[in-house]
């Protein structure tokens, strides 16, 4: 008998995985005329890369039957409502939100814990090598020296250069000094720890697995056999998170039935039909119209764009709120007003809201130095109704206001619309056929037939899915 952990990664016969049982199968068979008798499955994803359920299950234990019965973390997710988006490319600024509301919820579950002994750990989920980086560096103001940067390839293993090093500083992260881990992928080599208390996803997840794949390292329990502490595990609001505990909750889906397509390509010709040359017309191909080129910014003339849209005293900062919700029950367990502001001073202001209107207008990067003392113009001088302080903190954070921020970038990108187009006289300089097009030699259609979706050459095939 075989039993396979982490079952998922062998959800086809052409993978080594399943082609080294088979062998072992054929071994057993030719030397010993007794093939394998069973092979068990357990995975806590029982999906193909598609996110369907692999078709042999034989017993399904859900997420939510793991939490009812503690022998994992309760779920709670951080809900961020109001969030301003900074009008950026920074990677770390773009999410600072998030990863603010992370390092909050670390520092309360420090202070909860802190007379029992226990570690709490924050683990930050980033899309690249390069920005892991970035919000490492941001972390390690707030926590020198505490936080693991962990850089793995496409799929997830840890890169070589620093292995045994990561590997181990990883794993022994309940006892050692670090306090929170930056990573791309999840950590798939045997990360068996127990002090992830928060977890910050900051990158899209396509895959469909992925979501419980991430959320699972999180969701042991530090005490498995104390049923008198509820310990819990707070995810920072993310969309495809939001899709797996929707799902999971759901009652009654153990198993899907699976069907896959096999496509086969038909070759047809595209030709003219001779008994419809009665309906074949002519095309004209024109010059001139309005074309598409370099905007002179220094034509921009700010007195055109909108004046007097706001009136700053009347304006109240963004509030930005956090309301943490129980995964089972939906209920709010959380509710309150964080402190957020992206930029502290107007000159960081109007660096972010200036490659906004460049990325909008789609204007060449080089025009920043030249647009951005007319947006500083704009705004001191015609935006609002009254006075507008550079050295105001409070001020500076109304600018992050949604309507403010858009009236901005979309006045200044319809002006330089006006300046990037150039209207001239159309004329016809011939006329074209329909019946004269080419035709093509051959064009694929597919069409789709149903086969099999999983098939084995030897006995019994069940898989068991944990979700521990």
């Amino acid at each position: 008998m075989i039993i396979n952990d982490e079952a998922h990664h062998a959800h086809t016969d052409d993978l080594k995985w399943n082609q080294t049982i088979g062998k072992i199968n054929d071994t057993l068979h030719e030397k010993y005329e007794n093939p394998l008798l069973m092979q068990l499955d357990f995975t806590a994803t029982p999906k193909d890369p598609k996110g369907r359920y692999l078709p042999h299950i034989i017993y399904d234990y859900p997420l939510a039957f793991a939490i009812q019965d503690k022998h994992v973390k309760n779920v709670h997710i951080g809900l961020l409502e109001n969030v301003p988006e900074p009008p950026t490319n920074d990677f770390v600024l773009k999410h600072k939100a998030q990863i603010d509301a992370g390092v909050e919820k670390l520092k309360w579950f420090k202070s909860k814990l802190s007379s029992s002994g226990k570690k709490p750990v924050l683990f930050v989920v980033a899309d690249y090598n390069k920005h892991a980086d970035e919000v490492g560096e941001y972390l390690k103001r707030e926590f020198p020296n505490k936080v693991l940067i962990i850089h793995t390839d496409t799929k997830g293993n840890i890169t070589k250069k620093e292995l045994q090093y990561l590997r181990e500083a990883a794993r022994n992260i309940d006892t050692n000094q670090y306090e929170a881990i930056v990573s791309v992928m999840m950590l798939k080599e045997g990360w068996d720890v127990k002090s992830v208390v928060v977890i910050v996803p900051l990158r899209p997840a396509k895959a469909p697995t992925l979501p419980e794949q991430i959320l699972g390292r999180g969701l042991r329990r530090m005490e498995p056999f104390n049923e008198d502490w509820q310990e819990t595990l707070v995810v920072v609001d993310h969309p495809r998170f939001r899709e797996l505990w929707d799902a999971e909750i759901k009652k009654g889906e153990l198993y899907a039935k699976i069907e896959s397509v096999k496509v086969k390509p038909k070759i047809h010709s595209i030709m003219v039909d001779e008994s419809k040359l009665e309906y074949d017309f002519e095309i004209p191909m024109v010059e001139g119209g309005i074309t598409s080129r370099v905007p002179e910014i220094s034509k921009l003339d700010v007195d055109l764009l909108p004046s007097c849209v706001f009136k700053l005293s009347e304006i109240e900062p963004p509030k930005v709120m956090w309301r943490e919700k129980d995964l089972l029950t939906k209920k709010i367990v959380e509710e309150k007003e964080l402190a957020f502001s992206y930029v502290d001073t107007f000159e960081e202001y109007l660096s972010y809201i200036t490659k906004a209107i460049i990325a909008k207008s789609k204007t060449p990067s080089y025009f920043f130095p030249e647009l951005v003392p007319k947006v500083e113009e704009y705004i001191l001088k015609f935006l609002f109704e009254d006075t507008f302080d550079i050295n105001n903190r409070e001020e500076i954070k109304k600018l992050n206001w949604p309507p403010i921020r858009k009236t901005i970038v979309e006045s200044f990108n319809k002006e330089i619309l006006k300046l990037s187009t150039k209207e001239e006289e159309t004329y016809v300089i011939s006329q074209y056929k329909l019946s004269n097009t080419p035709i093509p030699q051959k064009v694929k259609i597919c069409c789709m037939s149903q086969i099999s979706a999983f098939s084995i050459s030897y006995p019994q095939i069940a898989i068991l899915k944990l979700s521990l």
